[in-house]
């Protein structure tokens, strides 16, 4: 054992001086073929290039984005403001893995929480491209855990707004537009906008088949998480809690000839 350590510590040290000797000779030289200093800036460049790409790369740019999220992803959809918050953000290209911490998004209806989730996206699994999305079901590319999962549905404002565009202009529209802060004009001239706007039933439908098999089926866990639905202001309201619950999302032939497709 002791002949065996001693021999592997001679040959340790005999190595290292046969380096040392020939960058000696390279260096002393008349005419060296290699710059010693711009070797060796080029390799202290790729060992600190390659640590910040391993282990730092992914959380200055979440971090980056959660920032700018939080900063500036705001919009007003009609009379209801959203706002979108992040607490930590981290991206894993080599993975694709997306972790996030504390996600809120909040608009006049609702309040959607999570504490934590991770999303990963098998990008080198084969995408079937000539097949229908119902048959493109049998690998899953797209996994979401969450955890801490809270939804709290407060109002039915849209509900509301469409009977007020469709109902016309009566006192009780009137009324009504005026509690929720909208004008029935403007929100007339805003959907004809919306409709403008609107992709064709022939796009859309294909950007979802795209969707279906680029994902797959979609695997879904949620480790703990609640739904209320009501305020304080409703005689009664509802609630559910549950855990540790595991789903898997997919399409599935139609049962009659009126659909595409049956999401189960």
């Amino acid at each position: 054992m002791g002949d065996t350590a001693e021999k592997f510590k001679n040959e340790t040290f005999q190595l290292i001086s046969d380096i040392q000797q020939d960058l000696r000779n390279e260096w002393q030289s008349d005419e060296p073929s290699v710059n010693f200093f711009l070797l060796l800036g080029i390799l202290l460049a790729l060992i600190i290039y390659l640590v910040f790409i391993t282990f730092y790369f992914s959380r200055i740019i979440g971090t980056i984005l959660g920032y700018v999220i939080t900063r500036f992803l705001r919009w007003r959809s009609g009379s209801s403001f959203v706002k979108v918050q992040i607490g930590s953000f981290s991206i894993s290209i080599l993975s694709g893995k997306i972790m996030v911490r504390n996600f809120t998004y909040t608009n006049n209806n609702l309040s959607f929480h999570i504490n934590d989730g991770w999303l990963i996206f098998s990008y080198w699994r084969p995408v079937p491209k000539k097949c229908p999305p119902s048959k493109a079901m049998n690998s899953s590319r797209l996994h979401i855990s969450l955890n801490g999962v809270k939804v709290h549905i407060y109002n039915r404002l849209d509900l509301y707004q469409l009977i007020l565009k469709t109902a016309g202009q009566t006192v009780a529209a009137a009324k009504l537009s005026a509690e929720i802060g909208e004008d029935a004009a403007a929100a007339a001239a805003a959907q004809q906008r919306a409709l403008r706007h609107q992709p064709p039933p022939d796009k859309l439908d294909e950007w979802w088949d795209n969707f279906w098999r680029l994902s797959g089926m979609i695997k879904l866990d949620i480790s703990s998480g609640r739904i209320i639905c009501g305020n304080h202001l409703m005689p009664c309201s509802f609630a559910t809690v549950f855990e540790d619950l595991k789903s898997k999302i997919f399409l599935s032939d139609a049962s009659n000839e009126q659909d595409r497709f049956m999401l189960k």
